[in-house]
């Protein structure tokens, strides 16, 4: 991931104001297709898929806390770019793009697809809690950001319930980082919809500017799966876990 990272932030320092798609994938992520649209100073990586619970807000709350511990509560820490790898892998949950009908049925699994934003080439610099001494930011000059997510199977849009509106720091000059975690479940498609198939996830982010991303993630559901790989001390403790406020796309900023 360290790799692609670095190629990706000689390219947007090069490529000013034009549009650049990359197509990515390695052994600790999903493939993706991305494009840069105008010149975005922040970067979008670490994209993942899994199952996990996802039936209820306490799951949800459950499962993102379980992947992102340096969150719940709170500890500086600077992996943002592997943070989903190391804390999905950490929690029992697996990486994969395949996936049964059980495992997106949302009874109680659905499948997650998770992505984070950081400084890229040319962002200020701030003090902060993961950067005492001053590092790169998401200045709030960036916000509102927007996300605009919808989910595609065979070609029929079937969920288009993936958006929100991201707002800047209102205790600092911006943001370290930010994170995305989106919870798809069958439960949101239109009634009668059979779950096998091939899936695309699209989302168009735009920052305050006008800059940002396009992209899309494949997945599939087959019917010949192996059975889901959910960690059960983490099925056990789900609802023993304190809940916080949680929607289907999971929100927070450092």
């Amino acid at each position: 991931m360290a790799g692609w990272n670095r190629l990706a932030s000689a390219a947007f320092a090069c490529l000013v104001g034009a549009a650049l798609t990359v197509s990515y994938a390695d052994a600790a992520t999903v493939p993706v297709t991305l494009t840069q649209v105008g010149n975005p100073t922040w970067q979008l990586l670490d994209f993942h898929l899994f199952s996990a619970p996802a039936a209820t807000d306490e799951q949800l709350a459950a499962v993102t806390a379980a992947v992102l511990p340096l969150h719940y509560p709170p500890v500086p820490h600077t992996s943002f770019a592997t943070e989903f790898e190391l804390g999905i892998a950490g929690a029992g949950f697996e990486t994969r793009t395949t996936f049964s009908p059980q495992e997106i049925a949302g009874d109680p699994l659905g499948v997650y697809l998770t992505f984070t934003r950081i400084p890229g080439a040319g962002a200020p610099t701030a003090i902060s809690n993961d950067f005492p001494a001053g590092g790169p930011i998401l200045p709030n000059s960036l916000y509102p950001l927007t996300e605009d997510g919808d989910l595609f199977l065979n070609g029929v849009l079937v969920d288009p319930g993936f958006d929100t509106v991201r707002q800047g720091n209102p205790t600092g000059p911006g943001w370290t980082h930010s994170f995305t975690l989106a919870a798809m479940t069958e439960t949101f498609f239109p009634a009668g919809t059979t779950p096998v198939g091939s899936y695309v996830y699209r989302e168009r982010e735009r920052d305050a500017f006008g800059n940002g991303y396009d992209f899309e993630v494949p997945f599939t559901v087959a019917l010949a799966v192996p059975e889901p790989h959910v960690s059960t001390l983490l099925l056990i403790g789900l609802v023993g876990v304190a809940a916080m406020r949680c929607s289907r796309r999971a929100r927070a900023n450092r």
